[in-house]
């Protein structure tokens, strides 16, 4: 087996070693042995990080912040059923987290289930969080969902208020506004967004998006 190894001694984080069948060893702190899964996601071997991503997983079944990580990874693989047993683990460990039941509810929609998907955004609202990324989450949820939009459009505000400088917040309010059919409002939060930071990757969605709001709008009138 090729064995991977940390080059650098974190001492505040220990190191892990997992070991994949029919794959490598890994050994490092948690943060490497996820960069080297990711690694082999985006370069074409997604079975193998999969695999380690599982693994991983499995030595940190009692640390909801790693689990969330690793349960939006697999998202991003397309690995929905795995992403779904660790989004579950989560909320059982943390359950009066919303981003607890935010990430259980990405993990219901990416499977097609609606119903299990609301639920959990209902119960991500219910627990009061002024947790940046965690208003962020739900107002994304709740667009792919088009559910409780009007409380999601005031999560984002206060999200905004905390970091007002975080292109983010703004194309998550454009979002918003753009559902509820708000088209001078969207605009506004998209341009908003685009003048922070215009030549950023986020600049540069939020000029996508503004342009296909304005077209959209145009072609009606």
């Amino acid at each position: 087996m090729r064995n991977i190894q940390d080059k650098q001694t974190n001492e505040a984080t220990p190191y892990i070693t997992i070991t994949i069948k029919d794959g490598p060893s890994c050994h490092g702190s948690f943060e490497y042995i996820y960069q080297c899964a990711m690694e082999c996601i985006f370069i074409g071997n997604r079975h193998l990080g999969i695999n380690i991503i599982n693994a991983l997983a499995e030595k940190c079944t009692h640390n909801p912040v790693q689990l969330s990580i690793l349960s939006r990874s697999l998202l991003t693989a397309s690995d929905y059923q795995s992403a779904m047993r660790y989004a579950e683990r989560i909320v059982e460990i943390k359950p009066d987290a919303s981003s607890s039941w935010v990430t259980l509810g990405a993990a219901a929609f990416a499977l097609r289930k609606p119903k299990e998907a609301m639920a959990a955004l209902n119960k991500a609202i219910s627990v009061y969080s002024t947790d940046y990324d965690s208003m962020l989450d739900m107002a994304t949820l709740a667009i792919d969902l088009n559910h409780r939009l009007a409380e999601a459009e005031q999560m984002i505000i206060k999200a905004i208020q905390l970091k007002p400088q975080e292109q983010e917040g703004w194309i998550a309010l454009g979002g918003i506004l753009d559902r509820q059919n708000r088209f001078i409002e969207s605009k506004y939060a998209f341009k908003r967004a685009i003048t922070i930071n215009p030549d950023s990757p986020q600049g540069n969605m939020a000029t996508e998006l503004c342009t296909r709001l304005e077209q959209r709008h145009y072609s009606k009138n």
